[in-house]
């Protein structure tokens, strides 16, 4: 994923080999995408595995804190370099944001090179039981577990595209500028780096299933008012609409996922089926909303369609967590502590009675 990211910063320039330039750039996106789904995965379990089952939650959380940090970063660097002079910025200063990601693939490969596997693993690799072909076997015998991975997906993959991507667009559209709504959306992730972490540690006490609908709901509920206080224009209303939506509804859903999702499934293919479900998630979610929301827009002229749209995500995600079984620590009976206990026995059966 690092490797990638540097060498879109040194692709050539269409002037310089034609089409072939949007065709690497294409490549490597692909590349970065699939990358994503073995570092969500391996992130998420590194914690929760290691976690105890009364603080899983809280812990898992930290996952995703990596998410908003990175976008933080991202924006920010980008911010920075289009202040250079426009001639300077097309021509070498965007590039640096992309070189910039050399620099963290070394520090996460050093960390990772000194991280020993988590304890389930071990356990599983002692008794012999390590699936020799584990996504196979999550397909076969956890594809409830992995569609309801996916659905719960929907609302928060497909919304935070529209919330964090669309919207620059749609401001556009409105005739706000970038300068306006960029600042809200960083200030957005800085509130939801908190948050997450926050819901997290509710889902602990009153269990993953009432703070993740929470969230789902949320997206059904703010979907018309977000659009709404973004056609106001005014700054202040704009801030108050991104920041509710991700801070809020999509901070609860993201919050809960990693140790939701990683509970729904057994700890011999639970790395595999958590990855499935959340990429393929990803494409049908996010990876395609910013397009349809902008024929949406394209077609209509107006938020309605996008709205409907949105609330149909969120209405998909609340049916799926219903439907999923509660698998918070609280009602697992054995003892905190051991590897076995919350890992590979309770969750286990949980993965495979659904």
């Amino acid at each position: 994923m690092g490797v990638c990211t540097a060498l879109i910063g040194l692709l050539p320039t269409y002037q310089q080999i034609g089409f072939w330039a949007p065709v690497l750039l294409v490549v490597l996106r692909i590349i970065q995408g699939i990358a994503v789904g073995g570092e969500w995965g391996g992130a998420v379990l590194l914690i929760s595995e290691n976690a105890q089952p009364h603080r899983r939650g809280f812990f898992s959380a930290f996952s995703q804190v990596g998410v908003t940090i990175g976008f933080i970063l991202s924006s920010s660097v980008f911010a920075l370099v289009t202040l250079l002079p426009d001639d300077q910025f097309l021509t070498w200063g965007w590039r640096i944001p992309f070189l910039l990601g050399l620099v963290l693939m070394l520090a996460g490969l050093i960390i990772r090179m000194k991280i020993a596997e988590t304890p389930v693993f071990q356990e599983l690799q002692t008794e012999g039981k390590v699936e020799r072909y584990p996504a196979l076997e999550a397909i076969r015998t956890q594809r409830r577990s992995i569609l309801l991975t996916v659905g719960a997906r929907m609302a928060e993959n497909g919304g935070s595209y529209i919330f964090l991507v669309f919207s620059l667009a749609y401001g556009s559209h409105l005739g706000i500028s970038s300068d306006v709504i960029l600042p809200a959306i960083i200030a957005a992730n800085v509130v939801q780096t908190f948050t997450m972490v926050g819901f997290g540690r509710l889902s602990d006490r009153v269990g993953r299933r009432p703070v993740y609908l929470f969230g789902a709901i949320g997206v059904v509920v703010w979907a018309v008012p977000f659009f709404l206080l973004m056609n106001t224009g005014t700054p202040a209303m704009i801030w108050i609409a991104i920041i509710v939506a991700v801070g809020l509804c999509h901070s609860a859903m993201i919050g809960t996922q990693p140790s939701f999702f990683s509970e729904l499934f057994t700890g011999k293919v639970r790395y595999s089926g958590l990855s499935i479900g959340h990429e393929v998630a990803a494409i049908f979610a996010g990876g395609i909303a910013p397009l349809i929301a902008t024929a949406l827009l394209a077609w209509a002229g107006h938020f309605w369609p996008i709205a409907i749209y949105l609330a149909i995500l969120g209405l998909i995600s609340t049916i799926a967590v219903y439907c999923a079984p509660e698998t918070a620590s609280r009602f697992q009976t054995s003892t905190p502590g051991s590897g076995r206990d919350h890992n590979s026995a309770n969750t286990g059966r949980i993965g495979e009675s659904v």
